[in-house]
């Protein structure tokens, strides 16, 4: 409740515990933090004021890059916290993808954001993006989540496919026929793969 840092009313759609134990929670107004052994939340919402509202077609969601820095979606893109602020990243600085319902890190370090009709991007470094449409195999653009199994295959899920990230492109998952899939909501990896 309010006594422990926590605004009221507000619908809490997002929780992450980030690598350094610190529990994260996100409504589409509030990002609020739990460092570890705290006793309260502490107010991390994304600044500016104009930045903070979520209410795009993604689903809420918290990332972590290599640096610790945690990610969630912002009024017109991506939001990053350094520890000390947020640094907003959309079409002003050379994003030109909003609406993600997935924030994934590879083991290169690059992250990996699943969007609602921009297709699967890749950041692969602070500048540098790589993008997946259906023009290179998704089934639709409307990319609802992915996931890395333990031998290193991206799995992703769009509108109307399970795919495999294969190369360059992207390839029906093999096993999975042609069937229309709505809103797939997540992965999960069985102990023999």
């Amino acid at each position: 409740g309010e006594r422990d840092g926590v605004p009221q009313p507000a619908a809490w759609l997002a929780f992450y515990r980030d690598s350094h134990g610190t529990l994260w929670a996100r409504s589409p107004r509030y990002v609020l933090a739990l460092p570890p052994k705290a006793t309260s939340f502490v107010d991390r919402d994304v600044t500016p004021a104009s930045q903070a509202l979520f209410y795009g077609s993604g689903i809420l969601t918290f990332g972590e890059d290599s640096h610790g820095n945690i990610f969630t979606q912002s009024t017109t893109g991506i939001a990053r916290w350094n520890g000390s602020g947020w640094q907003v990243f959309d079409a002003s600085n050379g994003i030109t993808f909003s609406d993600v319902s997935t924030i994934l890190r590879d083991r290169q370090g690059s992250l990996w954001f699943a969007t609602r009709g921009h297709g699967l991007e890749r950041w692969l470094g602070y500048g540098e993006v790589a993008n997946w449409t259906v023009s290179l195999g998704l089934g639709n653009d409307i990319v609802w989540t992915m996931f890395r199994d333990h031998a290193g295959q991206l799995w992703i899920g769009d509108q109307v496919q399970i795919g495999q990230l294969e190369g360059d492109r992207i390839e029906k998952a093999p096993g999975f026929g042609k069937s229309f899939f709505q809103q797939p909501s997540g992965f999960t990896e069985s102990s023999d793969g």
